[in-house]
């Protein structure tokens, strides 16, 4: 949001989201006001800033996700993000992930997936290199890679499924919420943190390129397991956001995951670059 011109934009853009995610009447008039107004109170700063509006899927929906954060002098500023969820209260889920993506003009692409399991929950993030034109190519091809259970065992596909490219970091999570469990494992740039029961673990990043070089990624090694029983928080980060960001959220806050994207998008370090962060909560919103 930069100009007047933004906001019809918007309101067709969140019509769109909302016409597929198939709200009735009542929740698409409620996304347009309340999309209008994020959209509305961003031009009157006169900083300007972003709205995000997306279909929640099946995991954290059914409904539709709408963020808005306020920027300043060209990087986003502190402001404290609005968030609404159509139709259903965060509390209606049991895990809950949102994640939020920004693209700039050094090249590359950065994104994310996540997918529903017998058991629970599944994430992939994924960042590549290359040029404005085959970054986001590449970072399709990543991102659809087949689901299967386990992290290692999806970075082990990803990276058949990558050979021959320039490669990608990636990152995999898998979220048990039957036999509470989140584990974890990575490859390149980028962070993980998980906080269970008040507890944080952050799991060490493997070196290297998934789809580059003859040694597959996989190794138990390199996956981390932790248990939960009460709740569960975890974050997801590539390049540019600022690595101690989860840290500084005091342990077992109530922040929503949409909130707390959009707050470490603000505090990014790379202003202008491509950066994506992930976050998810089991147990409580």
């Amino acid at each position: 949001m930069s100009e007047q011109n933004d906001l019809e934009q918007v309101r067709r853009s969140a019509r769109q989201v909302g016409d597929g995610a198939r709200l009735d009447a009542p929740d698409l008039s409620d996304l347009a006001e309340a999309v209008t107004g994020m959209a509305t109170r961003l031009l009157a700063s006169g900083a300007g800033g972003y709205v995000s509006v997306r279909d929640l899927g099946t995991v954290g929906g059914p409904g539709v996700e709408a963020v808005s954060f306020a920027r300043r002098d060209g990087v986003v500023g502190g402001d404290s993000p609005s968030w609404d969820r159509f139709p259903a209260s965060p509390d209606d889920a049991t895990a809950y992930v949102t994640g939020l993506v920004a693209t700039g003009d050094g090249g590359g692409a950065h994104g994310w997936r996540a997918w529903r399991g017998p058991a629970g929950v599944g994430i992939l993030v994924c960042a590549v290199g290359g040029s404005a034109a085959q970054a986001p190519q590449l970072l399709e091809r990543a991102l659809s890679v087949p689901v299967v259970a386990g992290p290692n065992t999806i970075l082990r596909v990803l990276h058949g499924v990558l050979s021959g490219t320039p490669g990608a970091a990636a990152a995999a999570v898998e979220l048990d919420l039957v036999g509470g469990t989140a584990r974890a494992a990575s490859i390149g740039d980028i962070g993980v943190s998980v906080v269970a029961d008040g507890v944080r673990t952050t799991p060490p990043t493997r070196a290297g390129v998934v789809g580059v070089g003859s040694r597959s990624p996989g190794r138990r090694a390199d996956e981390v397991t932790v248990r939960w029983s009460r709740e569960l928080s975890v974050v997801v980060h590539t390049a540019g956001v600022d690595p101690a960001g989860p840290a500084r959220a005091p342990e077992g806050s109530p922040e929503h995951p949409a909130f707390l994207c959009a707050r470490l998008m603000q505090d990014r370090r790379t202003a202008g670059g491509d950066a994506c962060v992930v976050a998810a909560r089991v147990g409580r919103a």
